[in-house]
């Protein structure tokens, strides 16, 4: 049997087409946190998807595409805070738990894109970078649960 094919558990996509914008890994425990940053990059440039989420439930690690000729484009542009970011009052160790957590989070960007949450330091750099990916965009949960 194959090696199973990567899929992200969220993705947010353009509305009119089929674009992704953002791609979200969410992992919780013992996780080769290298294999799945590897796994989520590989995934952006196979669908050239311009960012990326890698979120566990004390740090997020947010990547961009650059689009230079360099093969590793990809870029990890800021490392955050997860509660703060997505707004929980606390770390969930529950997979299911902080993958609906980041889907409503990123579901409140969406209906609000112009409304940042956060406005100084990396937490504000970061919002800079996804806001403009939640303009006309929905959020779809890949997984099945």
């Amino acid at each position: 049997m194959g090696a199973a094919v990567f899929s992200p558990d969220v993705i947010v996509r353009a509305n009119d087409r089929p674009d992704v914008r953002l791609a979200v890994e969410v992992t919780v425990g013992q996780v080769d946190l290298d294999k799945a940053a590897r796994q989520l990059r590989d995934y952006m440039s196979a669908v050239a998807c311009p960012l990326g989420l890698l979120v566990t439930p004390r740090k997020t690690h947010v990547y961009q595409e650059t689009w230079s000729d360099n093969p590793d484009s990809i870029r990890e542009l800021a490392v955050v805070e997860t509660p703060v970011l997505i707004g929980t009052r606390g770390i969930s160790e529950n997979e299911v738990e902080l993958e609906g957590a980041v889907r409503r989070w990123l579901e409140t960007m969406v209906r609000h894109p112009g409304l940042p949450r956060h406005r100084v330091g990396e937490m504000a750099r970061v919002e800079d970078h996804l806001l403009p990916a939640m303009v006309d965009a929905e959020v779809t949960v890949t997984g099945f649960r």
